[in-house]
């Protein structure tokens, strides 16, 4: 198994308590575990839970040499592991409807050694892995020899065809397993792990190339059953989603809501895979460092959460992430900015959407924000160098009541007059419920018909964003 399979162990508890003995008549789960020459006397039984690794029980070396993990719940079916202690080596098997059987190996030669009894799922497992094992060192010794730089183009021409055949015999033997043995988890394990065999086009270059990955995205999930629970219970199933969304996916708004509707669409909302990748995406997306990606967020809330796909959180929860996505909504990419009227030192208004020009941007700043007594004077700089017809600043200090007059002291000091500065210090016009403002500065980049081009980005980064729209605007 080892040439199949990766294991990389981070355990976030070294403590784990052994599990009370049972009579043997109420255990669901028994795997009985005989390692022959294990010179410690506790080994620990782990599994795969989407993208970590975990433990789920300990044993100790009964009086007959052996150790048993056992417990009157049944286990989730999926891979598991056990671990050898201190140097972390191990066995990894399948758990599945046969949840009582003996596990048989030498601590001298863990993989090597490794037997099953009592358990069909791992009969299959052993005699797929037995034949990789077969096959990997006469395509590892192919390759060897291509590389080596000792053969000429006619030779290097048949190993190529050696590699192919080997290939060839491999998928062949995979498909004759599956017709065999199609609900075993060793035929999930191989479909879960298939590509798409692309077929050739009459194309070239970049031409060519998009062909094979539009192909390649669309049949990307031909083999794989994303209602199956137990591939949860594995190492393959996130990474292949994950691939899928964040990279195969242009991480831009649309694209990714395509992405996650099409994959959430091809799990049952009822299982234990949908109640997984749900709430993965929507904390990724929650945290993602690319701009304008709070859209996702918004988009899973609206069309997941707030629709009952998530009868699992808690209802005080649910509303609370309801109302946030709420506040969030009227300021994402694209959408139409709220107009609000602020006010400059002298108490004149200013309206939003009276200033006419090609970008406006809009700040929110605060006197007392480490960040903002950086930013403040570089935009004020960057301001200098720019059309003032073309471009305006729209700088709101957010402080209030009998605090407001710390921002004119702060535009004084720090020379940012150049500005358009504004203030509301009764919050008359609700800025920072419209635009959900919680941190400072907080930066807004808007068309002339006040629209949100992009937003929560920094000053040395406006030369790039405003070249790239106009940019853009050229070839629309």
């Amino acid at each position: 198994m080892k040439n199949i399979f990766f294991l990389f162990l981070s355990f976030i508890s070294s403590c784990i308590a052994v599990q009370a003995q049972m009579s043997a008549d109420s255990m669901h789960y028994r795997l009985e575990v005989q390692l022959n020459y294990y010179p410690n006397d506790t080994l620990i039984l782990g599994y795969f839970y989407g993208k970590g690794q975990f433990a789920k029980d300990t044993a100790l070396r009964n009086k007959d040499n052996t150790f048993v993990f056992s417990g009157g719940d049944t286990l989730p079916q999926g891979m598991y592991f056990v671990l050898t202690r201190p140097n972390n080596n191990y066995v990894q098997f399948v758990v599945g409807e046969d949840q009582r059987f003996k596990i048989l190996s030498d601590y001298l030669a863990l993989n090597d050694s490794l037997s099953i009894e009592g358990s069909k799922e791992n009969e299959i497992l052993l005699k797929y892995t037995a034949y990789l094992d077969e096959m990997s060192p006469k395509a590892r010794a192919i390759r060897e020899q291509m590389t080596s730089g000792l053969v000429d183009d006619a030779e290097k021409d048949s190993l190529k065809l050696a590699l192919s055949h080997i290939d060839d015999a491999v998928k062949s033997f995979q498909n004759k397993l599956v017709r065999q043995y199609p609900e075993s988890f060793t035929a999930a394990l191989i479909k879960v792990n298939r590509e798409p065999a692309v077929p050739s086009f009459e194309a070239k270059g970049d031409s060519l190339k998009a062909l094979q990955f539009k192909y390649y995205k669309s049949h990307y999930f031909d083999s794989l059953d994303l209602h199956d629970d137990r591939l949860l219970y594995s190492p393959f199933l996130f990474p292949k989603v994950k691939n899928y969304v964040e990279n195969l996916t242009i991480q831009i708004p649309d694209s990714v809501n395509r992405a996650l509707d099409l994959v959430l669409g091809k799990m049952d909302p009822r299982s234990e895979v949908f109640k997984y990748f749900l709430p993965y995406f929507l904390n990724h997306y929650a945290t993602s460092q690319y701009v304008g990606l709070d859209a996702v967020f918004v988009h899973l809330v609206k069309n997941y959460y707030a629709k009952g796909m998530a009868p699992w959180m808690k209802e005080e929860n649910l509303q609370k992430l309801i109302s946030e996505t709420e506040k969030m909504e009227p300021t994402l990419i694209g959408k139409q900015a709220p107009d609000i009227t602020v006010f400059d030192q002298s108490g004149k208004p200013i309206h939003l959407y009276d200033l006419d020009a090609e970008f406006t941007i809009l700040v929110f700043w605060a006197s007392d924000c480490s960040h903002c007594k950086k930013s403040m004077p570089k935009l004020a700089e960057w301001y200098k160098k720019q059309n003032h017809d073309s471009i305006k600043v729209l700088a709101i200090c957010t402080k209030l009541l009998d605090k407001e007059k710390t921002c004119w002291e702060f535009v004084k000091d720090k020379h940012t007059e150049i500005l358009m500065n504004a203030s509301d210090k009764f919050l008359k016009s609700k800025f920072s419920v419209k635009y959900n403002v919680h941190t400072t500065p907080s930066i807004f980049v808007l068309d002339r018909n006040k629209k949100i081009l992009i937003k929560k980005i920094g000053v040395e980064q406006l030369d790039d964003v405003l070249k790239k729209i106009r940019e853009e605007k050229k070839h629309s």
